[in-house]
């Protein structure tokens, strides 16, 4: 038996709220979109419960050619650059029990395949226009005083690495629901899935919106907990490969960065969008690469196929051309033996074998 909510007035008055249906589906969205705290205050972590509305109702393709074949109720981004994708229904909508978990995995798996970080930063400023904010403003606001390259950075290598976050959202949630939801957040790594119970109660003159999460079991907790020493793992391990790659490459190349999955080496011949990068994934541990993230460039994919197979060893480390990254590709070094030393002494031997080659295709870009 649940109790009743109760709002005491300035005059001393007890009035009882009354729980109420939406009007309609679209009534909640447009709630959630214009105050997105009332799914971020469920978080614990104080920098995830600062969400930013990239877009409303954001196309979602499956292939890549990005022609939109769904459309996601909600896309906002947390305060650790993580994406959270929210899918609304009222508990009267039969969908709401099976068919709305298999849309919610086919908006996640497509999402992390084809979305590339210009269509959210576009999808942003084009949500930004519809409400009439400044796209700078809001971010500066949003962001307060962090950077925001590095911002967008993490946001599309959380998006890689399938870091995400999955909400089920409605006025109320079925028990048959629950229980998938509380079994996927249990199964599910790097990702998390919940259901937030978004319940309404009024009595004509008074509103008061309630939510309350769904999923997060003992197993839950118990995962994430293990995810989050593995991130602190991770980003230390990342902050010890730099300083010994900066102190081995020291006056020749600089390794920076504060990031929780990685770390940059920037040539200045080489423009922003190119670099050498530390790169930490759950599987392969800390591996020097190389990254191409500017269209502009794509051309150059090809050399470093090219390169992959004429240095594939280097430093006892497989050298690999993955062309799913970004669409473009990526060079990159896994070594079978993980330590700061043997990574950090891998990109320098990296460097000196392919900046050369690279330079050279960049300048036939232009």
């Amino acid at each position: 038996m649940s109790g009743g909510i109760f709002l005491i007035t300035e005059d001393n008055i007890l009035v009882e709220m009354q729980s109420s249906p939406y009007p309609s589906e679209d009534a909640l969205q447009s709630m959630i979109a214009q105050f997105p705290r009332l799914l971020s205050s469920c978080s614990e972590n104080q920098e995830a419960s600062k969400w930013l509305l990239i877009s409303r109702e954001i196309g979602v393709p499956d292939n890549e050619n990005r022609s939109s074949r769904w459309s996601l109720d909600h896309l906002f981004i947390d305060g650790e650059g993580i994406p959270v994708l929210v899918e609304v229904k009222r508990s009267t909508d039969t969908r709401i029990r099976r068919e709305v978990v298999g849309q919610m995995l086919d908006y996640a798996a497509n999402a992390v395949a084809y979305w590339p970080i210009e269509h959210i930063q576009s999808s942003y400023f084009a949500e930004c226009e519809k409400l009439g904010l400044i796209p700078q403003d809001n971010l500066e606001k949003f962001l307060a005083g962090r950077d925001e390259e590095l911002f967008w950075k993490s946001v599309k290598t959380n998006l890689q690495a399938g870091r995400i976050r999955m909400l089920f959202v409605a006025d109320h949630i079925p028990n048959d629901l629950k229980r998938i939801i509380e079994f996927m957040n249990v199964q599910m790594e790097p990702a998390e899935v919940f259901g937030i119970e978004v319940k309404q109660y009024t009595n004509g003159n008074f509103r008061t919106i309630a939510p309350v999460i769904v999923g997060q079991t003992s197993g839950a907790e118990a995962r994430k907990q293990a995810v989050s020493l593995a991130q602190r793992q991770a980003k230390e391990n990342l902050q010890e490969t730099m300083d010994v790659f900066n102190q081995l490459a020291s006056g020749r190349y600089t390794a920076t960065g504060r990031a929780s999955l990685y770390r940059q080496v920037k040539l200045p011949e080489f423009p922003e969008s190119m670099h050498y990068e530390f790169f930490h994934s759950y599987s392969d541990g800390v591996t020097a690469e190389f990254h191409i993230e500017a269209a502009k460039y794509n051309s150059v994919s090809s050399v470093l196929q090219e390169l992959a197979r004429e240095v594939p060893e280097i430093n006892g480390g497989r050298v690999d051309f993955d062309p799913t990254w970004q669409n473009r590709g990526r060079l990159r070094v896994v070594q079978k033996v993980r330590s700061p030393k043997i990574t950090a002494e891998t990109m320098l031997v990296l460097i000196e074998r392919t900046k050369s080659r690279i330079g050279e295709a960049i300048a036939k870009c232009g």
